[in-house]
């Protein structure tokens, strides 16, 4: 008889999704959600889970810099090289978000330093590799991010179009081989720039591979203005406000990245 039976001789047992609350904090999401992934999945420990490369992504997914800053790099970066690869990386990202553009350099040359000798395919993720494929999207992303806080964008918009194509051409693999589309990304800094029809093209493309997916609906909506995109306004309003219905937290922006989008919310909608 199955645990989940309804018979007199067996007691129904909570699922590990109804076992573990929901975090009542919406910045500690990704850490709940994570942690009711792994015990569905083998119950793994949140040690077991703060050493898994993913993490650092899924934090710099949701802008939460100083949780990124707070991770402990292994002690072993050869033995945990894709993680401390990832940490490097996002705690680049974190330094530059903060200001601190230098740090953010620095830990640049120490995420080069692990990605740049590894070889092919030592670290792999199903279908792709982090030599290959992840890491130098990752490495275009974080160049793009940096040269982006130093001013220099039209560096940061060639860096990421490299990102764009690479992610492009990684093979097919559920989930991607990397998290976070660098069409996102890109976007979200083109409009905070205004530059709005660019980055609208490149939320439309996103779109296009993930459909309804709220990080390119919320952003696309922030460059819909004007009488001549209202037929269109109207669509990506409804497509967001379903997203939004099943979503944890409130997303203003496709990427943390664009910190006055991240942190003010939507621009108001055109009359």
């Amino acid at each position: 008889m199955s645990r989940l039976s309804r018979g007199p001789s067996s007691t129904r047992r909570a699922s590990p999704r109804t076992r573990c609350c929901r975090p009542s904090s919406s910045r500690t999401w990704p850490h709940g959600r994570w942690w009711r992934r792994s015990r569905r999945l083998g119950g793994a420990s949140r040690g077991d889970l703060k050493r898994r490369p993913s993490l650092a992504q899924v934090l710099v997914r949701f802008g939460l810099w100083e949780e990124l800053l707070s991770l402990p790099l292994p002690e072993d970066a050869q033995l945990y090289l894709s993680r401390t690869l990832f940490l490097r990386f996002g705690r680049a990202l974190a330094f530059g978000a903060k200001g601190d553009v230098a740090a953010g350099r620095a830990e640049q040359a120490a995420f080069a330093a692990l990605l740049t000798p590894m070889e092919p395919d030592t670290r792999r993720k199903h279908n792709t590799t982090v030599a290959e494929h992840s890491g130098p999207i990752a490495a275009a992303v974080l160049e793009a991010e940096l040269s982006y806080r130093e001013g220099r964008h039209e560096a940061s918009w060639a860096a990421l179009a490299d990102a764009v194509a690479r992610y492009d051409a990684m093979p097919y693999d559920e989930p991607a081989g990397y998290l976070m589309p660098p069409r996102q990304t890109y976007a979200a800094l083109l409009a905070e720039q205004g530059r709005l029809e660019r980055a609208a093209r490149l939320y439309e493309e996103d779109l296009g591979t993930f459909p309804k997916n709220v990080w390119s609906l919320a952003g696309l909506r922030l460059c819909l203005a004007g009488e001549a995109h209202a037929p269109r306004l109207r669509e990506v309003e409804a497509a967001l406000a379903a997203a939004e219905a099943a979503a944890d937290v409130e997303v203003r922006a496709s990427c943390a990245c664009a910190l006055e989008s991240w942190g003010s919310g939507r621009r108001p909608a055109p009359e």
